[in-house]
C-alpha cells in the first residue's frame, strides 16, 4: 500500500512539474498588447516576433501588423479611416494592459504608402511616453472587452492605460496610419525590483486615420517625451531596454529561454533619442510634398491566400512559380508602396484584360467577395504559361510624380 501512495505521489509531482513548465512558457510566450482606440487595423493583440510555443509563435516584425488584419469596415483601409482628426487637435489613444507593465511607447503619424517602412515609422516619430501611463477602470460588458480584453492583474476589476496626443501641424490633409510601439516591458510584472529585467520582446500595432483640417501647415515639429499622467516618475520610465532593438524576439532571454537569464538589466530610463539630454531633429512639412516632384514606387509584391495571408514573395528578375494544391488551391495578389505623395490607388495590369484598381490599403489585386469576407480568386492564367502582371502605383491628381512601377512573371502549375 505505502508503496502505491509512494508511485502515485511521484507521479502527481511529476504532473505538476510539467504543468508549471508549460504554464512558465506560456507566461513569458503570450504577453499581448494592441491599439484599442483609434481602432487597429488588425484584430491581433501581439503583434510581435517569437518562437511559440506553438500557436503563440508571431513573425510580425513590425512596424504595422501583417497578420489578422480587417478587412471590413470602419479602420480596415484607407477609404475607412478609424479616426479623422485635425491639425493641431488634442486626442486621446488608448491600448490594452493585458496583465503587463512597464517600458516605452512610441507614437509615429506616417503615410499610408509607407507604412511598412520601418525606417520611415522611425523618422516620423512625434511622440514617446512611459507604456504603463494613463491607467482607468474598466466598466465591464463591452467597455471592458473593448479596452481590457483579458487584463486580470487586479480582479476583479480590469485596467487598461491611456494618453493624450496633440497631433503635429506639419501634416498636410490626407490619409496616414497612427503607429504605436511598445518595448523595454518588465519581466514578470514587477516594476519595483531593480535592475529592471528584461524578457518581453518588442510590439508592434497601427490605425488608418485620417487628416483634414485644423490649423496651417506649420514647417516644423520637434518631438517630445512625456511620460503621461499617473506614472511613477514625473521625467522618466521603468523599463528593460530604452529603443527599440534590442529585444526584437521574445523571450529577450539568453538562449530565447523561457526561463533563462535576461539579456537586459534597466531601471528608470528615458527613451534612447532624449538619453543626455539630447532632442531629436525636428519632423519637416517638406518631406510631405502636396505640389511639385514626389516619388511612389511598389516596394514589393506577394502572392497570398483569399484570407489575404502571405505565401511567397514575387520577385522581379525571375520567373514566379505558383505552385497550387493542398495548401493553396486559390490565390490573389498584394502589393505595398513607398514614396512620399498620397497614394490614391494601386493598378493590377495584364495584357489584353481589364486593370484592377485597389483603391485602399491594403493593396490587393481582387476585392472581398459579396457576402463574404474572403477575396475573389484571381484568374487570368493559364497553366504552364507565364503571364505578365504590372504594378503601377497611383498618385492624387495634381501631382507631379515620378512613378516606378515594377512587373512581376507569374507561371501557375498545379502539384
Amino acid at each position: 500500500m505505502g508503496r502505491r501512495t509512494s508511485a502515485t505521489a511521484v507521479a502527481a509531482v511529476t504532473a505538476l512539474l510539467a504543468a508549471a513548465t508549460v504554464a512558465a512558457l506560456s507566461g513569458v510566450a503570450t504577453a499581448h498588447s494592441s491599439l484599442t482606440q483609434p481602432a487597429s487595423m488588425s484584430f491581433t493583440t501581439d503583434c510581435r516576433v517569437s518562437r511559440g510555443p506553438g500557436p503563440t509563435a508571431r513573425n510580425c516584425p513590425g512596424p504595422c501588423p501583417n497578420i489578422m488584419l480587417k478587412r471590413h469596415g470602419v479602420g480596415s483601409s484607407s477609404s475607412q479611416p478609424a479616426a479623422t482628426y485635425r491639425r493641431g487637435q488634442t486626442v486621446r489613444v488608448r491600448w490594452a494592459r493585458n496583465n503587463h507593465e512597464g517600458g516605452f511607447v512610441r507614437w509615429a503619424l506616417v503615410p499610408v504608402g509607407s507604412m511598412m517602412d520601418a525606417k520611415v515609422h522611425e523618422q516620423m516619430a512625434f511622440r514617446w511616453g512611459c507604456w504603463s501611463a494613463g491607467r482607468f477602470a474598466c466598466k465591464g460588458g463591452a467597455h471592458r472587452k473593448r479596452f481590457c480584453i483579458d487584463d486580470a492583474l487586479d480582479k476583479p476589476v480590469g485596467h487598461a492605460y491611456q494618453d493624450w496626443l496633440t497631433i503635429p501641424s506639419i501634416y498636410p490633409d490626407g490619409d496616414y496610419v497612427l503607429s504605436f510601439a511598445w518595448y523595454g516591458g518588465v519581466r514578470n510584472n514587477k516594476p519595483k525590483r531593480r535592475p529592471v529585467l528584461s524578457s518581453l520582446g518588442d510590439y508592434y500595432d497601427c490605425s488608418y486615420v485620417r487628416i483634414a483640417g485644423g490649423g496651417v501647415v506649420e514647417p516644423a515639429h520637434t518631438p517630445t517625451f512625456r511620460p503621461g499622467t499617473r506614472t511613477r516618475f514625473p521625467n522618466r520610465c521603468v523599463a528593460s531596454v530604452n529603443r527599440l532593438g534590442p529585444c526584437r524576439e521574445e523571450p529577450c532571454t539568453v538562449g530565447r529561454r523561457a526561463n533563462g537569464e535576461s539579456l537586459h538589466q534597466g531601471g528608470e530610463l528615458v527613451p534612447a533619442p532624449f538619453a543626455g539630454g539630447k532632442t531629436p531633429p525636428p519632423l519637416r512639412t517638406s518631406w510631405f510634398p502636396t505640389t511639385g516632384a514626389g516619388r511612389l514606387g511598389i516596394n514589393a509584391a506577394y502572392v497570398t491566400d483569399l484570407d489575404g495571408r502571405r505565401k511567397r514573395r514575387l520577385r522581379t528578375n525571375r520567373v514566379n512559380v505558383v505552385a497550387l494544391g493542398r495548401d493553396l488551391e486559390r490565390f490573389t495578389m498584394e502589393a505595398t508602396v513607398w514614396g512620399d505623395v498620397r497614394v490614391d490607388g494601386v493598378a493590377f495590369a495584364v495584357p489584353g484584360k481589364t486593370r484592377h484598381i485597389a483603391r485602399a490599403a491594403p493593396w490587393f489585386l481582387t476585392r472581398v467577395g459579396a457576402g463574404t469576407k474572403a477575396r475573389r480568386s484571381w484568374g487570368y492564367w493559364t497553366a504552364g504559361k507565364v503571364v505578365k502582371v504590372k504594378i503601377t502605383p497611383l498618385a492624387i491628381t495634381g501631382h507631379d510624380v515620378r512613378v516606378v512601377p515594377k512587373t512581376y512573371r507569374i507561371k501557375v502549375v498545379y502539384k
